[in-house]
């Protein structure tokens, strides 16, 4: 019964076994749809390396990455059952149709496209007295857009919300810097990292200040500091 809610839903017509709770009320239910088809992804690079003879040590790597994903799989928004779908759900044989509000499930819901760019230079450099030093700067930008989405086929709405749009789009920071100095003096280590994290935001369903259907909070951006030392007593223990 629950899989023929589904089904009416947009959830398609092979979702597997759903039990009906035995006391007529449902929380919580899960089940799956085996209409689900696998994943597909396109991909490409191009790059390039810099290391100068003028400045031994240093190299420098430049890449650009382009990801396309078809046929993501993914979990559609909340939805909810309005009452002129409840008769039908009736007629399916639904006990509890006067009660069910609303249903999510898996699908192929959406494609997407990923691009970004890497670039990193890293120098080494080498004294006499005072060690090796490794100094790596690391910047990522990276993108994803959602170019698809599938379409209820009773409705023609789209199967995956606008609030699921925006988190799949914006949640993730799109740009990342890493500064990592790596000091090393006979058995002695010293690491440090700092990371930094550009701005995002999170998003839930709401009626957002413009009328969207979906709302947001945003965080700026941060920094992560990270600090390893180390001695290596012998080949086996450090």
């Amino acid at each position: 019964n629950l899989a023929a809610v589904c089904t009416a839903q947009g959830g398609g017509a092979f979702l597997g076994l759903i039990e009906n709770d035995p006391a007529g009320q449902i929380n919580y239910t899960s089940g799956g749809n085996l209409a689900l088809s696998p994943e597909k992804s396109n991909s490409w690079k191009i790059g390039a390396v810099f290391q100068p003879d003028f400045l031994p040590g240093f190299s420098a790597t430049v890449d650009y990455y382009n990801i396309k994903v078809k046929d993501r799989i993914g979990t559609t928004g909340s939805r909810v059952i309005t009452d002129d779908q409840r008769p039908e759900l009736q007629a399916l044989g639904l006990a509890n149709y006067a009660t069910v509000n609303e249903v999510q499930f898996l699908t192929n819901a959406f494609d997407t496209r990923t691009q970004g760019v890497d670039v990193v230079g890293s120098y080494r450099f080498s004294t006499d007295s005072m060690g090796t030093f490794n100094t790596t700067l690391a910047f990522n930008y990276n993108k994803t857009k959602v170019i698809r989405v599938g379409l209820d086929p009773d409705t023609g709405a789209p199967i995956i919300s606008d609030t699921r749009i925006m988190q799949l789009q914006n949640t993730l920071p799109k740009t990342r810097v890493i500064l990592t100095e790596n000091w090393t003096s006979g058995a002695l280590s010293v690491l440090g990292r700092a990371n930094w994290y550009g701005k995002y935001k999170v998003y839930d369903d709401g009626t957002g200040a413009n009328g969207e259907s979906y709302v947001n909070q945003s965080f700026g951006s941060e920094f992560v500091f990270d600090l390893e030392v180390s001695y290596q007593l012998n080949d086996n223990f450090t």
